[in-house]
């Protein structure tokens, strides 16, 4: 099971969340006055702050994006979208096709990182749901989502605060709250989103 039944009433890694504004800032160079502020409410973003930290009035929020087309290429994938959110065999990393033009010099350096590794290290891959939009991807309507690691915003809100600590006027942000992790599901994003920033080296 990829979402749990019922949310709980707080914030946890991994929500779903809907009705947030996200900005970043673009610039030509650093020590230049020229910068540009992009501002967007995509239709659903994600909590990527650990459980235990989200509080004092801030939490980090990457928003939740079609899948790429380029997944579909890859036969392991495309079973199951969803085995990019964890550890596969070396081989399965690649389309078969990638794999087999590989030399064997090629295939010994990706298969001495060991027996078990992470592919596309930067995405999470999110299950469709009812109440997830579908959309258009190669021909087929779908609703499984993903975040990106490398996108990320900070937001500031008074009413982001650790359960014990909320008060009945803040339980109103729990109303943006769509869908929940299960707790295995949440082991995988929490693992996924470790090896992303502890990682060695490129993948």
């Amino acid at each position: 099971m990829f979402y749990k039944e019922n949310n709980d009433d707080e914030l946890r890694l991994g929500d779903v969340l809907e009705g947030y504004v996200l900005s970043s800032i673009s610039i030509k160079k650093p020590k230049q006055p020229e910068y540009k502020i992009d501002v967007k409410i995509p239709d659903y973003c994600i909590i990527l702050t650990p459980c235990c930290s989200i509080e004092k009035g801030q939490i980090i929020l990457s928003p939740l994006i079609h899948i790429l087309r380029d997944f579909s290429k890859n036969e392991y994938f495309a079973e199951d979208l969803i085995r990019i959110n964890r550890k596969m065999p070396p081989d399965k990393k690649f389309p078969v096709q990638e794999w087999n033009v590989f030399t064997p010099q090629k295939k010994l350096e990706i298969e001495s990182k060991g027996p078990s590794q992470y592919s596309n290290v930067n995405y999470f891959i999110y299950e469709p749901h009812e109440k997830l939009k579908t959309y258009e991807l190669n021909h087929h309507q779908i609703n499984y989502y993903m975040i990106d690691f490398k996108r990320t915003h900070r937001l500031k809100c008074s009413m982001i605060k650790r359960k014990t600590e909320m008060v009945p006027s803040d339980m109103e942000i729990l109303q943006s709250k769509l869908l929940q992790l299960s707790d295995s599901s949440r082991d995988d994003l929490r693992n996924k989103l470790s090896y992303f920033y502890w990682r060695l080296g490129e993948d």
